[in-house]
């Protein structure tokens, strides 16, 4: 296995695709197995192209050789505030991903932004590279990127680390950031996820097989990590 190496995403390669469908090379890139998501290309290029140039990246990827086996996509917060970002699902329509017109828009310019805060969108590795530290050494990695490019803080959205979390959201849970250094800023219901009674139900069961509070498996927390430690 060749090593893994970690390396902010430049305009050169902009992974515009997910690897749902297996790792990313510079050949497969732009002939997804999947061609409907061809038809999601031109924006979430152009969504990319703009945050690479104004900001110098918009994610971490894990290369192993000459394929891309993990990603973690983030933009500035200011940007995941404005009208028509979504939830920044680059594959997606609106609301899970963004508006036809969103990549149009102007972005702020780094130097104009007060809220220096990045967010975290998006973490994807391929299964077989999963629970073996790439999850962590990519957010390790954009850690020290956003020190050296003058950014305050890392933001990022968890759930209770249960199994079914995991597997249905590939979010990871609130202790996994926790252990990156990560403080809990703010918690609230998620309650679309009580729509979904036997996804819950199971939660649940999960929750109490791990001695946690079984009404607490629908919680949201927004973790925060900053620059330079406070007291």
């Amino acid at each position: 296995m060749d090593p893994l190496i970690l390396k902010p995403m430049d305009g050169s390669f902009l992974v515009w695709r997910c690897l749902s469908d297996g790792p990313i090379t510079r050949d497969n890139l732009n002939a997804p197995p999947d061609e409907s998501q061809l038809q999601y290309q031109g924006s979430a290029i152009g969504l990319l192209r703009q945050l690479t140039k104004r900001y110098g990246s918009a994610a971490i990827l894990a290369w192993e050789g000459d394929k891309v086996v993990g990603l973690l996509r983030f933009v500035p917060r200011v940007v995941s505030q404005m009208e028509g970002g979504g939830g920044f699902c680059l594959l997606m329509p609106y609301p899970a991903g963004l508006t036809e017109d969103f990549p149009h828009k102007v972005f702020p310019s780094k130097e104009s932004i007060e809220d220096r805060t990045l967010v975290v969108t998006c973490m994807q590795l391929l299964p077989d590279r999963q629970r073996q530290g790439v999850g962590r050494a990519m957010v390790e990695r954009l850690k020290s990127w956003a020190r050296e490019e003058g950014w305050d803080a890392i933001e990022a959205t968890a759930y209770q680390d249960l199994p079914l979390v995991y597997e249905v959201t590939g979010n990871a849970g609130r202790r996994w950031w926790e252990d990156l250094g990560f403080h809990v800023m703010e918690s609230m219901e998620e309650e679309a996820m009580r729509e979904y009674g036997d996804f819950v139900h199971t939660l649940e069961i999960q929750a109490r097989e791990r001695a946690m509070d079984s009404q607490e498996v629908t919680q949201k927390f927004i973790m925060r990590w900053w620059t330079e430690a406070r007291p």
